[in-house]
């Protein structure tokens, strides 16, 4: 479904790793989660909002860790593939990916919600 990216995994893949576990563990963010009808993309944007994600900037040749300020503005696609700027491609950004270190950082803070 999702490509692994070379540093850990895409978005949505991390996404839905987060999505398994707290159901697999009864985590507190599974219901809340679960509650929008659409908790892989709540996963992708609560990983967006709370550790580092790394992205390619329209024109950048790599991938680059993201910050949160500059894609303030920004939508996450559907597809959790993409932030896009609404009217505005050359401020996309794509490859969004999220690293074992942080996703591992993540699912240690989802625990500690109660």
């Amino acid at each position: 479904m999702f490509a692994r990216s070379q540093k850990g995994f895409t978005l949505g893949e991390a996404a839905q790793r987060a999505l398994d576990t707290a159901r697999t563990e009864g985590l507190a963010l599974a219901h809340m989660a679960e509650r929008g009808g659409e908790p892989q993309f709540w996963f992708a944007l609560n990983i967006l909002g709370l550790v580092a994600v790394e992205g390619r900037k329209s024109g950048d040749a790599r991938p680059e860790a993201l910050d949160r300020a500059s894609f303030a503005e920004l939508m996450l696609d559907a597809g959790m593939t993409r932030l896009c700027a609404p009217g505005d491609h050359a401020r996309d950004v794509t490859e969004l990916s999220v690293s074992r270190g942080e996703l591992d950082r993540y699912l240690k803070w989802a625990r500690s919600v109660r």
